[in-house]
């Protein structure tokens, strides 16, 4: 199993995915996942849009801890 793990401090707009490549990573069947960090790193972004790319398709997890990250790095590490 493959995976594409994005880890970030502010929230991504669709435009931002699709310049990333996401859509590639999607049709190549790779997992998608996006770490938001911003409530780790006490940050305040809001979120402007709601992604049109299926939640299916995307996973997003918002990381409020350094355990929770070792902790998903954890789980993680064989892929």
């Amino acid at each position: 199993m493959n995976k594409f793990i994005i880890l970030s401090t502010k929230y991504h707009t669709n435009l931002d995915l699709i310049k990333i490549g996401v859509t590639q990573y999607i049709k190549k069947k790779i997992i998608v996942e996006i770490w938001y960090l911003n409530k780790f790193l006490k940050r305040n972004y809001k979120i402007k849009n709601k992604l049109d790319f299926d939640e299916k398709k995307i996973i997003i997890k918002k990381i409020k801890s350094i355990n929770e990250i070792e902790d998903e790095l954890k789980k993680n590490i064989t892929n």
